[in-house]
């Protein structure tokens, strides 16, 4: 077990100026951020005969970011702008925020729709809709071995966390996905007349009077052209499409056959084993809560990408063989 407490401090960040003085920005050492938590790693051997073992490799970390202040007192300092007015911020007393348009909803918890059926934005265009810090991580690896025949696999957690997916709001201003191009409550196609019983039906209830909304909307954009999905329409929020980014995958493989010693006793001399081996990577995510993409796919590395999902490409899976001689 390891627990940890830090502080960073004193980090190099840009600082916006006025551009009279010649300059756009300038770097200051400035701002502290407080990680603190724990790690914890298990070793076990819950079977072991004269010709089977079984070895396990358990771990579990988790992780507290606090921003503790920032360069000359700012409530806010911009990490990220990204596509589509979201951003990530850094605010004093809270973790890393994702930040965009929001909903409204009622002391019930229960979504706002107006008068015309659709839902009601919260006026601040930039709300808090989640830090993409997870809440823990965690793996599990198993080993058997029975013989000189051996089998591992790592399954990997995540558990918590946000992500916007820039792909599900465009998709879905663009028609590309079952919500936008499918059925609605009534069974009848979503773009489409609205005298036909085609359209989009909110859920929630009305801001004017508490009843539940019974409006649909017109989503047909290849008759209309009112393009009504998506924040880029105005009619629906950022948060509309922040999602949980937990998951977990059947992370490697690795199957292995070692060759019998007696095989190469004649060189023993030069060669002390033969391991011939199967291996894959990210075979099989097993369950997650972003459509259609690998919450792992990011737009770059580090806090430029964090909690933002943007153009992503399928999952790699890769399966090689390896061969591996002990000399």
């Amino acid at each position: 077990v390891t627990c940890y407490h830090a502080h960073e401090i004193n980090q190099i960040m840009p600082i916006s100026v006025s551009t009279a003085t010649g300059l756009g920005t300038f770097f200051v050492n400035g701002g502290t951020v407080q990680n603190s938590g724990f790690e914890v790693g298990i070793n076990l051997t819950p079977v072991r005969t004269g010709n089977f073992t079984w070895n396990m490799n358990i771990n579990w970390s988790k992780n507290m970011q606090k921003v503790i202040s920032l360069y000359n007192n700012q409530p806010t300092y911009v990490v990220a702008n990204y596509q589509n007015s979201v951003r990530l911020v850094a605010e004093p007393g809270k973790p890393y925020q994702l930040q965009g348009t929001r909903y409204t909803y009622n002391s019930n918890g229960q979504r706002l729709i107006d008068d015309n059926g659709y839902p009601v934005l919260d006026p601040n265009v930039y709300s808090d809709l989640g830090t993409p810090n997870p809440d823990w991580i965690g793996g599990i690896n198993n080993s058997f071995k029975y013989k000189n025949l051996s089998l591992s696999f790592l399954v990997d957690m995540r558990h918590g966390g946000k992500v916007y997916s820039l792909d599900m709001d465009y998709g879905s201003f663009s028609g590309l996905y079952p919500r936008t191009a499918g059925k609605n409550n009534l069974g009848n196609p979503v773009r489409g007349f609205l005298s036909q019983g085609s359209g989009y039906l909110y859920e929630g209830v009305r801001a004017s009077d508490g009843k539940p909304n019974t409006t649909l909307v017109d989503e047909s954009g290849l008759y209309t052209g009112n393009w009504t999905f998506g924040s880029l329409s105005g009619a629906e929020s950022h948060q509309e499409f922040v999602y949980d980014a937990s998951f977990i995958k059947l992370r490697e493989v690795s199957l292995t056959y070692s060759l019998p010693n007696k095989i190469f006793e004649k060189v023993s001399n030069f060669i002390k084993g033969v391991d011939v081996a199967l291996t894959g990577r990210n075979l099989w995510i097993i369950h997650k809560n972003l459509p259609y993409s690998d919450p792992e796919q990011g737009q770059a590395s580090g806090n430029a990408s964090m909690g933002f999902q943007n153009g992503a490409y399928p999952t790699v899976r890769v399966i090689g063989a390896l061969l591996k001689v002990k000399f």
